[in-house]
């Protein structure tokens, strides 16, 4: 099952990727950027035997507040694996969006940069680079435009 899921997070990415391609421009991808990158507080990180769960708060540009759970699950290497997730986000003008994600992981050292397709409730749909740095305790989330 867990293959499964991880097999499945990279086919939707490379999907994802493949529709944003430039075929004048060869295998180049030009993706264009939802908002500027956006630095999250880590306010807790929970281990657990194959994985952890990292939850974090920000302000996100258009997305307002936004509060996120990472759930990590290693595969047998212990140095990447999947990540599924969901984010919530609280705008000054009283608007609320949601949104879940699934994608892929990879450590090198104290750094996990995770790629996750997100499915936000308002009909839009991003590609997210996110950037955890264990040592230095932050997250920077880039998001990237693909509906």
């Amino acid at each position: 099952m867990k293959i499964t899921k991880y097999l499945l997070s990279n086919l939707m990415i490379w999907l994802a990727l493949s529709a944003q391609a430039d075929p004048s421009a060869g295998s180049a991808y030009k993706l264009e950027r939802r908002q500027d990158s956006a630095l999250m507080e880590v306010t807790s990180v929970q281990l657990k035997p194959h994985g952890g769960i990292i939850n974090v708060v920000g302000d996100m540009g258009v997305y307002g507040k936004v509060y996120a759970t990472y759930e990590l699950t290693a595969g047998a290497d212990r140095s990447s694996g999947t990540v599924v997730g969901e984010g919530r986000g609280y705008m000054t003008n009283g608007d609320y969006a949601s949104g879940s994600f699934t994608g892929a992981y990879h450590r090198e050292g104290s750094i996990y940069t995770m790629h996750n397709i997100v499915i936000i409730s308002d009909g839009t749909l991003n590609l997210d680079v996110i950037t955890f740095d264990a040592l230095e305790n932050s997250v920077r989330v880039d998001a990237y435009i693909i509906k």
